[in-house]
């Protein structure tokens, strides 16, 4: 699927070179310095017969060994991961770049306190996707940093619906929708929320905002709602440089209990 070396020369492009004016937007908190342990430690023993507890929080849908087998080869993927480090000259199928650079900068063994996973309905088909991620700290609240969410064809085959990494990142916002936060350099910067495609293969964005230079120089705030990063095809906003931030800070956030991914190989399938 990727190499890491591939994407961050991927990610590297899009870096905008010569900008003499920056933006001062407040920043999440590193996950190296924030991160927090997930409500089950890999030292717990799974229960036989793995199942979701019912919650306020999240629709739940029971939790069989059907759907742990179709998402194995992902979880698998990631483990090795955790396991072994990263490997460069290994093809990695599913694992996403930010989980990549997540192990490569925290280390293994800190990684296997927090790394996370949760399978369940949030694109509203019945059919469960599998999310990867771990809790941390975004603008001054708990929240949960997505490195990657995955559902299944028509054959039961794991996808990826979308990935990302700590300068394309993703948070879980309550209610099947995500935020994004993103940079392409210091005057380009991006942050939206949406929710995924009732299949569950991709998101589909509901608010896209981002910012753009203009001719005169200064800086323009823009938003659409369809994921394009194009002033003229979006809608200038005039507003103060404060406001537009407040909008990223002010979406509401909700915390996921993860399953701890160290104890999966534990499991009952």
């Amino acid at each position: 699927m990727k190499k890491a070396g591939i994407l961050f020369i991927a990610m590297a492009a899009v870096l905008m070179a010569g900008c003499t004016r920056q933006l001062t937007p407040p920043v999440m908190s590193h996950p190296e310095v924030n991160s927090v342990e997930t409500s089950q430690q890999a030292s717990e023993t799974p229960s036989e017969q793995p199942s979701e507890v019912p919650s306020e929080e999240w629709n739940f849908l029971p939790i069989d060994a059907g759907y742990h087998q179709n998402y194995h080869p992902v979880l698998d993927e990631y483990l090795d991961l955790l396991e072994n480090g990263y490997d460069d000259e290994k093809e990695y199928k599913y694992v996403s770049t930010g989980y990549i650079e997540r192990v490569n900068s925290q280390g293994k063994e800190e990684m296997k306190k927090i790394t996370g996973y949760k399978i369940v309905d949030v694109s509203g088909d019945d059919i469960p996707e599998l999310l990867m991620g771990e809790n941390m700290e975004f603008y001054e609240k708990e929240a949960s940093y997505i490195y990657a969410v995955y559902t299944c064809d028509k054959e039961g085959q794991p996808v990826e619906s979308f990935s990302g990494w700590y300068r394309n990142a993703y948070f879980y916002d309550g209610d099947g929708y995500f935020i994004h936060q993103g940079s392409g350099g210091a005057m380009y910067s991006i942050f939206g929320k949406g929710h995924l495609k009732e299949d569950g293969t991709s998101l589909i964005w509901d608010d896209y905002y981002f910012t753009y230079d203009k001719e005169d120089g200064s800086i323009g705030f823009y938003h659409n709602k369809t994921g394009n990063w194009d002033p003229k095809a979006s809608e200038e906003l005039h507003i103060s440089d404060e406001e537009f931030w407040d909008i990223l800070k002010n979406y509401p956030i909700e915390v996921i209990q993860w399953d701890n991914l160290a104890a999966f190989p534990s499991l009952v399938y």
